[in-house]
């Protein structure tokens, strides 16, 4: 070992053992541990029980050996080993250690973060079959103040105004694009836009919409008015639903709208229904489940999917047929 790296470049001359002085306070004979504060007035961080502040040779030594010199100072003599060893300790991790300790976060990541991936999924299905309760209770609230019927799908009562259940919009007679939105049929009743999204709708687009992330069954229940094909289908009543138990009333949606991919949708088509030119429009956003409230009031997770047919595999419906979405 080369003496010129411990001795402030005084002496470069290879030597086997090295004194290592040590000023402060003695506090314990067996085991000298030290203050931090030195003869110098310097404040070395101390690890071990040592502050190494001088190291130098010394002659005619004993290995092993301790030298006290007055109650002040103590000096020890061990080998080059030792020192090695120590100053390593004193001057941080060495490569290695620092390798296999990213080695081990990153094998920890990979077993963690799937989990955690899952869990957040949880919580947001979670919100979103609560957001579905509620929608339920504002078209059952609807009803009872009209008469029993359910709120239409949709009203276009010219030719640049839409009035659907969630919001309502108006567009620019030139551009076409969205001039307002605002809260529709439903939403009035509920005041909170919020309602409308399906935390993991994610980055979807929603055709100048707030939000849209669900649908309502516009095939059986809410019908529409529009003055584009003079469709007038009116709303049924909530006594008309034989099956409230089996007739999907809302559910996750999106539909596959060519080169713009997957985009959010509000009107919930059955496979049998003459407007089911966009196809499957069920999206099963929650790892492969999609969420949907039936006429009952209850919500539940469905993973069948029938009908996929678009590049996006995650848009399918919930039953080959119209079986879940009539009223039977």
């Amino acid at each position: 070992m080369n003496l010129k790296a411990f001795n402030n470049g005084k002496s470069s001359i290879p030597i086997d053992f090295f004194e290592i002085r040590i000023w402060g306070q003695v506090r314990n004979q067996k085991s000298p541990l030290i203050s931090s504060k030195s003869e110098y007035g310097d404040k070395s961080a101390t690890r071990n029980g040592f502050t190494p502040l001088e190291i130098k040779p010394r002659e005619n030594f004993t290995p092993k050996s301790i030298v006290k010199t007055d109650k002040k100072t103590k000096t020890f003599a061990i080998s080059y080993r030792n020192v090695k060893r120590h100053f390593l300790s004193l001057t941080g991790f060495t490569l290695i250690e620092l390798l296999v300790v990213v080695a081990i976060i990153g094998i920890i990541s990979a077993i963690l973060l799937p989990a955690l991936h899952q869990a957040k999924e949880k919580a947001r299905t979670a919100v979103c079959k609560n957001n579905l309760r509620q929608l339920v209770m504002s078209l059952e609230l609807y009803s009872q103040y009209e008469y029993g019927y359910y709120p239409p799908t949709y009203y276009y009562p010219n030719f640049i105004s839409e009035i659907g259940w969630d919001f309502a919009i108006e567009y620019d007679p030139v551009t076409w694009d969205v001039a307002s939105c605002q809260l529709g049929i439903v939403g009035e009743t509920l005041q909170e836009e919020k309602i409308f999204e399906c935390p993991s709708r994610m980055s979807l687009p929603s055709s100048g919409r707030s939000f849209t992330g669900y649908a309502y069954n516009a095939t059986y229940i809410g019908g529409g008015y529009s003055v584009w094909n003079g469709q007038t289908d009116p709303p049924i009543k909530t006594t008309q639903v034989r099956n409230p138990s089996g007739t999907v009333l809302l559910a996750d949606s999106a539909i596959w709208a060519g080169s713009s991919g997957a985009i959010g949708n509000n009107y919930l088509r059955a496979p049998g229904d003459p407007n089911y030119y966009y196809g499957p429009n069920v999206h099963f956003r929650h790892s492969t489940f999609a969420n949907a409230a039936f006429c009952d009031g209850h919500v539940e997770a469905r993973s069948e999917m029938y009908n996929v047919t678009t590049p996006d595999s995650s848009l399918g419906d919930l039953s080959e047929d119209d079986s879940l979405y009539d009223l039977r």
